[in-house]
């Protein structure tokens, strides 16, 4: 890539982070009557509902600790994570050690779910929150946690909300990902220990050799526990581009910290399969759902362009083309890039929009949910604009 289109694209990544999505957030999330974040937001920001969610709750923390980690200190910054994180600490936990996943505005919990993914979300917000404040209940409750969520990882619940035991076991795929990302996470507060080295090893055989499937060059969200394809059934057949994309830069990820060409060559032939199974050949951008087989997916936004997808896609083939300086990969990141800031991005009122029809018309108008929160467009902003700065100095 030249040095001028990195630095315009650095300069680029700059502003839409610090100039537009960050003071997005920073206006409308803050709950400072009963603590947390709004983010069921409106386009302009205003709040359509007040319930909160702990997927966004923590992933907010992780957010802006991580901007006070990775940048600069900023008072600001780091008020905006003390406000979610006393939330988490006051609020989240039921008797068992368990997080809640939704709660009323005054803390109120409502649902309890039975993924684990409530609780990895506050590990790595924990982490990150301990690192720049010294907070050590912060770095215990992630300790304790990340043991928690190991022990559950087996589990053939821990994915699902509704399975039976023993009914049909299957291996879902986002809990080794998820668990590679989140022992990631942990290094930083721990250092590279023989645990996370033997945990992220397992992480690494189930997506590689069970759900990824190279004759095929495709990833499975389900198999069976052996890694064997149930294509007899719909949810054996589910491939997530966008999923399977951000679960190809936690690799590379790994496959940088273990300095393992090998790993980072899969995970970067991984993000090339997804995108050439996932585009959308007649109106561009990466399709949601899709079946292996061809035939029609049981969900109904199937054909949606999500704002997360094309994130997790950018910052992917950024990495890989600056891990190989292969111009494939630069290719892919122009079209990408191209769809992304030509659709999501709102110009009237900031942030993106999250949700697109197939043509890629704004299908729901809202900034935030239940579901989208301060985490995927500002982390792929923030990661971009880290490597693009690192890649103008070299």
């Amino acid at each position: 890539m030249e040095k001028t289109k990195i630095t315009r694209l650095r300069k680029l990544y700059e502003a839409t982070l610090f100039d537009d999505v960050v003071p997005f957030w920073m206006n409308f999330s803050p709950d400072r009557e009963y603590g947390g974040y709004l983010t069921m937001l409106d386009h302009d920001g205003v709040p359509y509902g007040t319930d909160k969610f702990m997927w966004p709750q923590a992933r907010e923390v992780w957010f802006f600790s991580t901007l006070c980690h990775m940048v600069e200190k900023r008072p600001e910054w780091l008020d905006m994570a003390k406000l979610g994180w006393d939330f988490i600490v006051k609020h989240a936990f039921h008797e068992s050690g368990r997080a809640y996943f939704s709660f009323k505005r005054d803390g109120t919990p409502l649902t309890m779910p039975r993924q684990v993914f409530s609780e990895t979300f506050i590990i790595i917000a924990a982490v990150r929150y301990a690192l720049v404040t010294g907070d050590q209940e912060a770095a215990r409750i992630a300790r304790t946690l990340y043991k928690k969520v190991v022990e559950m990882a087996d589990s053939p619940i821990a994915g699902s909300q509704k399975a039976i035991l023993g009914a049909r076991p299957m291996s879902a795929h986002n809990v080794p990902m998820i668990l590679l990302n989140v022992t990631r996470e942990m290094t930083l507060l721990d250092g590279e220990t023989p645990e996370f080295r033997a945990i992220s090893d397992r992480c690494l055989e189930k997506v590689l050799k069970n759900h990824l499937h190279p004759e095929r060059k495709l990833l499975f969200e389900n198999v069976a526990p052996d890694g064997s394809l149930m294509l007899e059934i719909p949810e054996g057949r589910l491939v997530l581009p966008g999923h399977a994309i951000e679960s190809a830069w936690f690799l590379m990820q790994e496959g940088i910290a273990r300095n393992d060409r090998s790993l980072i060559k899969k995970a970067c032939d991984l993000t090339l399969w997804m995108l050439d199974f996932g585009w959308d050949p007649k109106y561009g951008g990466l399709l949601y759902f899709l079946d292996s087989e061809g035939f029609p997916p049981l969900q109904l936004e199937w054909d949606m362009k999500l704002w997360w997808c094309h994130n997790e896609a950018l910052y992917a083939l950024l990495l890989a083309h600056s891990l190989t300086g292969e111009t494939i990969y630069e290719s892919w990141y122009d079209r990408v890039h191209e769809y992304s800031f030509t659709h999501f991005p709102d110009p009237v009122h900031g942030e993106w929009f999250g949700y697109l029809h197939r043509d890629g018309s704004v299908s729901h108008r809202f900034k935030g949910s239940s579901w989208k929160g301060c985490f995927h467009l500002p982390r792929q902003l923030l990661l971009c604009w880290k490597l693009l700065s690192k890649m103008e100095k070299e």
